[in-house]
């Protein structure tokens, strides 16, 4: 089993959601939303951190298989959007 954490900007709902329901076929998944993203950025010879408001993130427990898919399914989406959906994928060892 995988464990897909996704991450991706709130004008991009429509398209992760369409993305677990419509071609992968998702059963269920969990959603925290109004996330901030922190991210690091070099400026004038210092680290930065600029805050980015507005994300949310789903995370689906799923079968190997079904997770692959949905990698490939944020990879294309990424080519179309540019930024804005982010992925990663864990092994569950156990789901209780």
């Amino acid at each position: 089993m995988k464990v897909v954490h996704l991450i991706f900007e709130t004008q991009f709902e429509a398209e992760v959601i369409g993305l677990l329901h419509r071609e992968i076929e998702v059963p269920s998944y969990t959603r925290v939303d109004n996330l901030t993203a922190v991210m690091a950025i070099q400026r004038g010879g210092r680290l930065a951190y600029r805050l980015d408001d507005g994300n949310s993130m789903m995370i689906v427990v799923c079968a190997d298989d079904v997770g692959g898919r949905i990698l490939a399914g944020v990879a294309t989406l990424r080519e179309r959007l540019g930024h804005g959906v982010h992925a990663y994928v864990t092994q569950a060892e156990q789901v209780v």
